[in-house]
């Protein structure tokens, strides 16, 4: 018996001889060496004051200079140069020191206006999920996302289900809105 839908979700997920995909929008090298390109998902993991909100900081403050920070460079494309950055876990007061900190490695006495930081510490998870999806759609200038604090955006880490479905949801967001 012949299933007329499944026929058609692959005909559209099929192989296609005949396309050839642009070049990959490289957005970030370490030491010179590509990590992430437009339509994928990068994760810093590490133990707690490892370092990955340092090094997050890095990253982002090279997007906005001419050169790489700590051998990290983000490279923007050129009519899509918003990075959104989602806090879900600092306090104030250390959302505010971050801020500080990417100022200061810039050099720049303010935020470049292409760099909007949220701090969501007192969203639930659906919430989070909301309000990222909200901002995508409304800025598809948007080329990066960082969600510092994604496991707030589960309410059961450990719940293997939960979390497939998490990342089913940031799959579908970087294909949708590509970044």
């Amino acid at each position: 018996m012949i299933n007329e839908e499944l026929n058609k979700q692959l005909e559209q997920r099929a192989y296609n001889r005949n396309y050839s995909p642009p070049p990959e929008d490289v957005t970030m090298t370490i030491q010179g060496k590509v990590c992430a390109t437009l339509e994928n998902i990068i994760v810093f993991t590490g133990l707690p004051k490892a370092g990955k909100s340092s090094f997050l900081t890095a990253a982002i403050c090279s997007a906005f200079m001419t050169y790489s920070l700590f051998d990290i460079k983000i490279t923007l494309p050129q009519n899509r140069r918003i990075i959104g950055y989602f806090d879900t876990e600092s306090s104030t007061y250390d959302f505010y020191k971050t801020m500080e900190r990417i100022k200061t490695n810039m050099g720049a006495n303010d935020l470049p206006l292409h760099f909007q930081p949220f701090t969501l510490r007192d969203a639930e998870p659906a919430q989070i999920k909301v309000l990222v999806e909200y901002y995508l759609t409304q800025l598809p200038q948007c080329s990066m996302l960082f969600i510092d604090g994604l496991l707030d955006c589960l309410n059961n880490y450990n719940d293997e289900t939960e979390s497939r479905l998490l990342i089913t949801w940031l799959k579908n967001l970087n294909k949708f809105f590509n970044n």
